[in-house]
């Protein structure tokens, strides 16, 4: 039986922006994590090691339907998996040229984007006739238990978390089984079923827990399956086989909260002190202590990620993220002290928040001194607790999940934040050292800033009045950033101060650009 897997990756983000190139997965490996692990764990299974040939495929969202499904199909496979999100329009297409040719051939989808609930499950195989099964949570047993199904070794009634079809009918098998013994799972890295490229310096995901123990609304984890370990001693080995195969790239460390549970962080972090590679980990704030800290600053690359949203009470109780939003200010700024690269996640449009508030949060974060603040628009995955919720707060949505409005902010409101964005991108990621100044040297609100460059750039036509979608394209004149330093400063001195430095700052990037640009040709 021959399998091909199959990941689609977007090189945009939801809000448009690109995916930096030296960060694409497929320079990295030749199958992502979650995909590799489910082979590891069926390749145990001497009857599939023996009967079952795989074929690690990932594909960039560029390349046209036809092409990704013909490539496919030169492989003559029995089976094609998909590993699907939210959006899928790409996937679909892709499957429903390959069942045209060979209707045959069984596709067989996972992932997060596909539902939990077997009910939507049954229902998704209704409308796409295309699809013969559907694997919901983690996929490891149950693809191994659907090989050995179709290899005609194993009862439909033994395939658990699946919605199948079969000889026209669908089977639905409502016995869920958690992987509880992390254990049990090989790495995909170390058995060799996902290939490192020598010297690679892409992304690489590697995870060493699971599961959430806390329930915010808007995530597909929201406390689902309870947290639990992998082997400390498979991410020893793991490590240092990346460092074998010269890995230069970023680390990111796939687990929701690392520091859930503190100890474990604590191990975790010891194992990568002093790594030469970028690491990026996602930390609860209010559980970081003075160890994980001193930890933390032993990691000269270290990117580390916390996610406030807001910090208007009123929107942390609708999404059911209680914090103490004091304890995380101390807790970031004394990460700030220890010199720790650290980001801040807030959300755009949180049921409860509005236009007002968003700029309060923002101003607060701004304030926290961290190096990097992410701003990112509200998603309603099918799977997460919000979905429920779209009625009590009115929440409206487009095809792809992203939120329009809800009861506390407007559509007008959200196109506002969408420009608020832009601005705060611009200045914030190409000029912080700019914006820091105005901040902290010359004592404006850090809103009352970016609003500023907002009313100068619509002043010219560069931002359009409605809500942007795709941030990617928005490049302000130099006289608009004349007349933005203008509006906002008092003296003539301080304009053409700043104006230059702004210049010095331009050209110092076209030149980095110009540089990665001929690094890449040669």
């Amino acid at each position: 039986m021959k399998i091909v897997l199959v990941f689609i990756m977007s090189l945009q983000e939801n809000n448009g922006q690109n995916y930096a190139t030296d960060e694409l997965l497929c320079k990295t490996v030749d199958l992502p994590l979650g995909l590799g692990s489910i082979i590891a764990y069926s390749r145990q299974d001497p009857l599939i090691k023996r009967e079952c040939e795989f074929v690690n495929r990932i594909y960039i969202d560029t390349l046209s339907s036809d092409v990704i499904a013909d490539d496919i199909l030169s492989q003559a496979p029995d089976l094609v998996g998909f590993s699907i999100h939210w959006t899928q329009e790409k996937e679909k297409s892709v499957w429903e040229i390959i069942k045209n040719k060979n209707s045959d051939i069984k596709i067989v989808l996972g992932g997060p984007g596909v539902p939990y609930d077997v009910e939507s499950c049954r229902g998704m195989l209704n409308v796409h006739g295309q699809i013969d099964a559907l694997l919901m949570g983690e996929g490891e047993i149950a693809f191994r238990q659907l090989l050995k199904f179709y290899l005609k070794k194993e009862s439909i009634s033994n395939i658990p978390n699946a919605v199948l079809r079969e000889r026209g009918k669908i089977f639905v098998n409502n016995v869920r089984v958690p992987l509880n013994d992390l254990s049990e799972l090989p790495s995909p890295y170390l058995s060799g079923d996902v290939v490192l490229y020598d010297n690679a310096e892409g992304l690489l995901n590697v995870e060493t827990s699971r599961g959430c123990g806390f329930h915010c609304a808007y995530c597909t984890y929201r406390g689902r399956e309870k947290v639990r370990f992998f082997n400390i001693e498979r991410f020893k080995q793991e490590i240092a086989f990346f460092k074998s195969k010269g890995f230069k790239g970023r680390l990111f460390i796939t687990d929701p909260i690392l520091n859930f549970n503190k100890e474990w962080a604590r191990r975790v972090l010891k194992v990568m002190e002093g790594l030469d590679f970028r690491i990026h980990i996602n930390m609860r704030p209010e559980l970081i202590d003075n160890e994980i800290i001193e930890l933390c600053a032993k990691m000269p690359k270290l990117e580390l990620k916390v996610g406030i949203q807001s910090i208007n009470p009123v929107a942390l109780k609708n999404i059911n993220r209680p914090m103490n939003i004091a304890k995380c200010r101390e807790i970031l700024l004394n990460l700030v002290r220890n010199k720790i690269y650290t980001g801040i996640d807030l959300i755009i449009g949180l049921p409860g928040d509005n236009y007002e508030t968003l700029k309060n949060t923002f101003d607060w974060a701004v304030y926290c001194r961290v190096q990097h603040i992410g701003l990112n628009e509200l998603m309603v995955p099918p799977n997460s607790d919000l979905k429920g919720m779209c009625e009590r707060f009115e929440i409206k949505c487009n095809s792809n999940n992203i939120e329009l409005s809800n009861y506390s902010f407007s559509e007008k409101d959200m196109a506002k934040a969408s420009h608020f964005y832009v601005g705060f991108q611009f200045f914030f990621f190409h000029y912080r050292h700019i914006f820091y100044m105005l901040v902290f040297k010359c004592r404006y609100k850090p809103s009352e800033i970016v609003e500023k460059f907002i009313a100068e750039a619509k002043k010219k036509g560069e931002i359009p009045p409605d809500r942007l979608w795709d941030l990617s394209d928005i490049n302000p004149s130099d006289q608009t950033v004349f007349c933005f330093f203008k509006s906002l400063l008092n003296d003539r001195q301080s304009v053409e101060y700043f104006f230059r430095v702004y210049k010095e700052k331009q050209k110092r990037l076209k030149d980095d650009e110009n540089r990665v640009r001929s690094e890449r040709i040669v």
